[in-house]
């Protein structure tokens, strides 16, 4: 009979410096877009970068010292400017709320506490807390939960319609639907 040790187990160490691996190859093989950091003009964080990526289906934020937002290729020409600057508007609170941080002592606690039960229904907690703090900080700045929910929504409903675009990320958003109208529907409505 053992009884399990705080210790790093191989799997979720591995995982873990793989995820590093990833976040810093597609900083390096991102391209900068100055068009989007206009877009996001003065909400931009002041240390970081807006780029496009080709390899990722979903916007994210990479880079713990010198972050850089970035936007899936298929997005620019399925989202208006408007949707666009929204969904900018939620990843740079990522970086200015630091939550790349935070989410790098959560991922290193949860692959030390590999065998607890309990850890890892609290870090997607955590995860999902984050995403709220960040839709909400973005709905805010946008005006209101609907003006910024609406035309995201409009953006992803045609880029699932659309043929051409009928890929991991269109997939990836419809499978999800359930997720985002869980983020959206919190989301303060105007004057709030």
């Amino acid at each position: 009979w053992s009884v399990p040790v705080p210790c790093l187990r191989g799997g979720a160490l591995v995982r873990l410096l793989a995820g590093m691996q990833q976040a810093r190859r597609l900083h390096r093989t991102a391209r900068v877009d100055p068009t989007l950091r206009a877009l996001l003009g003065a909400a931009c964080p002041a240390r970081a970068d807006v780029a496009v990526s080709e390899h990722i289906h979903s916007p994210m934020v990479v880079g713990l010292l010198r972050p850089r937002i970035l936007v899936p290729l298929p997005l620019l020409d399925a989202l208006p400017a408007e949707a666009l600057r929204d969904l900018l508007l939620h990843e740079a609170a990522h970086i200015d709320r630091r939550d790349l941080w935070a989410s790098a002592v959560q991922r290193a606690i949860l692959a030390v506490f590999w065998w607890s039960p309990f850890m890892h229904p609290i870090g997607r907690r955590l995860d999902a807390a984050r995403e709220a703090a960040c839709g909400a900080r973005a709905a805010v700045q946008a005006g209101s939960g609907r003006r910024y929910a609406g035309p995201l929504l409009n953006g992803v409903a045609a880029l699932i319609q659309q043929r051409e675009h009928r890929n991991a990320l269109a997939v990836g958003m419809s499978v999800h639907r359930s997720r985002l109208r869980a983020r959206i529907e919190p989301l303060p409505a105007a004057g709030t």
